[in-house]
């Protein structure tokens, strides 16, 4: 019996539209199931990592010319089949970033939410930002890292105020000797429509902001927050004590420890930004429009819907265009 040998170049192709504005795709090591096969068979490459919001094709690396796919990036390895075999070919893989769009998603107010897999770390500075298009008529979380114990480090900006018409918004945290301290106030929310909220924490002076304007100021007894291993969720707790998930859409989530002046909000809410911005800690554009993976660009950490949010219902359109054209 005949046999060739089969060989997988080791690199990851890299192409952006644009480097500065498009999650980094990195490259990455692939392995082959069998590099030795006989005539007609076919064998499997695999690349050991992937990201959401990326395609990733199999290419023959003679003609350039796409062997299989595109697979989209879920954050885990990705493999693919080479087909049947006849001589002796290279390969390679490769990821591409598709151009602009403006998606958002949709959580129903029953069970969906993201679990972001990053956490918050000590600082004296904190800036809390999002576009929502809310739409419940009671208060529900936007994102929170509040697990319902007053351990220090937690967060939580949502949409509740002692009227509890679901056009309140409040922001609160809580110390390193579990002292909680919130901002809020009533009215500010238009439901069924897009409004962008921010939260900030200043070494104590704290601040609510709707579509770019400051609306409410309170002064904490503490300066400063510790670091916090509950995993930041967007929709709702981390923990369910009390069943507040988010019923609108969300788009453009961003986490600074800075605390962001008004100007700076009120400059670049509606801004596509590249990633690398001073003070920039997380940032989850909402870009994939598809699967249950979303990707913080700063990071690169994904996150990943809870199982009940369906990826064919919660990807809609969004309010900020993802693609920076700079």
């Amino acid at each position: 019996m005949k046999k060739l040998l089969l060989i997988s170049s080791i690199t990851l192709l890299s192409h952006q539209i644009n480097a500065q504005c498009l999650p980094a795709i990195n490259n990455s090591s692939l392995t082959t199931l069998q590099n030795t096969v006989c005539v007609g068979q076919s064998s499997t490459i695999s690349i050991g990592a992937s990201l959401p919001g990326v395609q990733y094709y199999l290419r023959d690396n003679a003609t350039n010319t796409v062997v299989t796919g595109p697979l989209n990036g879920t954050g885990s390895p990705l493999s693919f089949n080479t087909g049947t075999l006849s001589t002796t070919q290279t390969f390679h893989v490769y990821g591409q970033t598709l151009p602009g769009g403006n998606v958002a998603l949709d959580f129903d107010g029953n069970d969906d939410e993201i679990y972001t897999n990053t956490y918050s770390s000590a600082t004296n500075s904190l800036t809390l930002e999002a576009w929502i298009y809310p739409r419940a008529t009671v208060y529900k979380r936007i994102i929170s890292n509040y697990k319902g114990t007053t351990f220090g480090g937690q967060f939580s900006m949502d949409t509740y105020n002692a009227t509890n018409n679901g056009r309140g918004l409040r922001f609160f945290v809580i110390s390193a000797t579990s002292a909680t301290h919130s901002v809020t106030i009533a009215n500010v929310l238009t439901l069924n429509t897009w409004n962008h909220v921010a939260g900030t924490f200043d070494n104590g002076v704290m601040k609510l902001y709707v579509n770019g304007i400051a609306v409410a100021t309170s002064t904490a007894a503490f300066t400063s927050l510790p670091a916090n291993s509950n995993e930041i969720t967007i929709g709702e707790d981390p923990s369910i004590v009390v069943s507040e998930f988010f019923d609108g859409k969300m788009d453009d989530i961003r986490i600074w420890n800075t605390a962001r002046t008004a100007t700076e909000i009120s400059t670049n809410m509606s801004n596509c930004l590249v990633g690398n911005e001073v003070g920039l800690k997380n940032y989850w554009k909402f870009f994939e429009n598809s699967g249950n993976k979303v990707l913080d660009i700063v990071t690169n950490a994904v996150g990943t819907m809870a199982s009940a949010m369906l990826p064919s219902t919660a990807w809609t359109s969004g309010n900020v265009n993802w693609y920076c054209n700079m």
